[in-house]
């Protein structure tokens, strides 16, 4: 997988296709944390959740909190569902940024996007950062590589 890698999980494609058309991405609390080596996220995770209640617990595997890093990662700004020439996209404002500090954690290597307003904190999908790294200098997400505004995080064209 490559640096910068978006991947959506396939499971959450398949409850979206099987559920009425809420929007959780506009509406619910999506969060991004960041989780380190010791388990590589799959998108044919069975029950990914962000908590004891799935298959795949990715909370268990979380850099520790330090710094400007808090346990539980970042809340996604901007989430929001558009459809254009059967293109969908899952949309939030680009960036998410951890500023600089000495007590950040070093050792992250995947982000994970989970809905923290569902009991169950559904993983969504998650973002390869292509090797460990340390957030002591800071880090920016960039959305499409994007350093400002709305971006589609996830984008898919109906076939």
């Amino acid at each position: 997988m490559a640096t910068g890698t978006t991947t959506l999980i396939a499971n959450y494609i398949q409850s979206m296709a099987l559920n009425s058309p809420a929007d959780k991405w506009g509406s619910d609390a999506i969060k991004i944390a960041l989780i380190t080596s010791t388990t590589t996220p799959n998108k044919a995770d069975s029950n990914p959740t962000w908590g004891a209640a799935g298959a795949q617990n990715y909370s268990t595997n979380e850099v520790t909190a330090g710094g400007n890093y808090t346990a539980g990662g970042a809340a996604m700004s901007g989430t929001t569902v558009t459809q254009a020439s059967n293109v969908v996209s899952l949309n939030a404002t680009s960036p998410i940024t951890w500023a600089a500090n000495a007590s950040n954690p070093t050792n992250a290597r995947w982000a994970i996007i989970y809905d923290n307003t569902t009991a169950n904190k559904e993983v969504l999908g998650f973002i390869d950062l292509g090797a460990v790294t340390s957030l002591v200098p800071g880090l920016q997400i960039n959305f499409n590589g994007v350093g400002s505004g709305t971006q589609p995080v996830f984008q898919g064209t109906a076939v």
